[in-house]
């Protein structure tokens, strides 16, 4: 999603842009009022473009009706975010919880936008069983799982998940006085089938790089370990039994340790935030920070989420911020969101801290990338 979003800020030319976000429903009645509550939306900001004196006014409304129109209202999780302007328009899903909101501005409303995306937050979930491995996709509480084999070019299934365990066949009964013999040979035999699911697991993370969690057994978790040798990092590992357990059940004990695991994240940012403090790696104040944002200096941009200074760039002076008290007529942009879609131009991090997190850095605040 945030490649799909630069891409967008990355071709976005000034005024009209058009913001349209709306929390939703996951369950019914409510879900099913979602599109006619968006089309209201889209009317109101249509009949908002056509009493502007804009040349790509008109086609802006087109892309904006095109989008939602073409949008699977199915694919909703707790808010809908439907961007416009003339060159592209994108509508998706999002998890998380926002106020609702209609924008028509210069740039899109990038803050909220990404606050809600940094609540979203993406996963590989690896469950061992006793008899297969399988593996699921996983953003916030809710799970997709991965179901492979893809096929080659002739058409044959290739190896993929789930992979299933083929215990040895003469090993099935345990000779008397031999178990010890017995369980060495088949823990061997399961780590060389853990190094297959290894394998096939970091095809995957090659193309998707995501934290994995592994839930299994306590032995059959160090066994999963032992095989991946260090190459897969699991950043939690959930006990499953396999076997009296339902993958549903286990969920609930899964997200809250994700939640923790990026939360322990967030709180090493804003460490290195304030270490830097005071130093020349560090700028803080909505002026200084954009110039050294136009400089290409800025490694990783902090906002609070909900900040908003009216204001726009200096017509004669582009280095130059002009915060307004209040919206003026002509002027209904957010220098914050000008902020971070400077920041997406010039490959920058962005980061949206809570309310009075950078209060001290009078509201926002830059790592330098030199």
């Amino acid at each position: 999603m945030y490649k799909r979003l630069k891409e967008l800020v990355s071709t976005a030319h000034g005024f009209p842009c058009v913001s349209i976000i709306v929390p939703t429903k996951r369950s019914m009645p409510d879900k099913a009022y979602v599109q006619a509550h968006v089309l209201k939306q889209v009317k109101m900001m249509t009949e908002k473009l056509s009493h502007i004196s804009h040349p790509q006014a008109s086609l802006v409304q087109k892309k904006l009706q095109e989008v939602v129109q073409n949008y699977d209202f199915t694919k909703i999780q707790d808010v809908l975010v439907f961007l416009a302007h003339a060159n592209d328009a994108q509508g998706f899903a999002s998890f998380g919880s926002c106020d609702e909101r209609e924008v028509l501005g210069s740039v899109f409303a990038l803050n909220e936008i990404y606050a809600l995306l940094q609540e979203q937050v993406s996963y590989w979930v690896l469950i061992l069983g006793k008899e297969d491995a399988r593996l699921c996709r996983a953003t916030n509480n809710v799970w997709d799982e991965i179901i492979t084999p893809e096929r080659d070019a002739q058409g044959n299934p290739v190896q993929g998940f789930p992979l299933q365990f083929l215990r040895p066949d003469d090993k099935t009964v345990e000779s008397v006085g031999r178990g010890y013999l017995d369980a060495a040979y088949r823990d061997h035999h399961e780590v060389v089938f853990f190094e297959l699911v290894d394998r096939e697991l970091h095809k995957l993370i090659e193309k998707d790089p995501l934290p994995v969690v592994l839930c299994a057994s306590a032995k059959t978790g160090d066994l999963m370990k032992r095989a991946a040798n260090h190459r897969t990092h699991f950043v939690q590992h959930v006990v499953y039994d396999g076997i009296s357990q339902r993958v549903s059940e286990i969920v609930p004990l899964v997200w809250p340790k994700i939640e923790q695991h990026y939360r322990k994240e967030r709180d090493q940012l804003m460490k290195e935030l304030d270490d830097a403090r005071n130093t020349n790696r560090c700028a803080a104040g909505l002026q200084r920070v954009w110039e050294v944002m136009l400089d290409g200096r800025v490694k990783r941009l902090f906002v609070e989420r909900g900040a908003c200074v009216i204001g726009r760039v200096d017509l004669t002076n582009e280095r130059h911020l002009q915060p307004f008290g209040k919206e003026e007529e002509g002027v209904t942009d957010n220098l914050i969101d000008i902020l971070i879609a400077a920041a997406i131009r010039h490959n920058g991090e962005i980061v949206v801290m809570p309310q009075g997190t950078l209060k001290a850095f009078d509201g926002v605040a830059a790592l330098l990338r030199y």
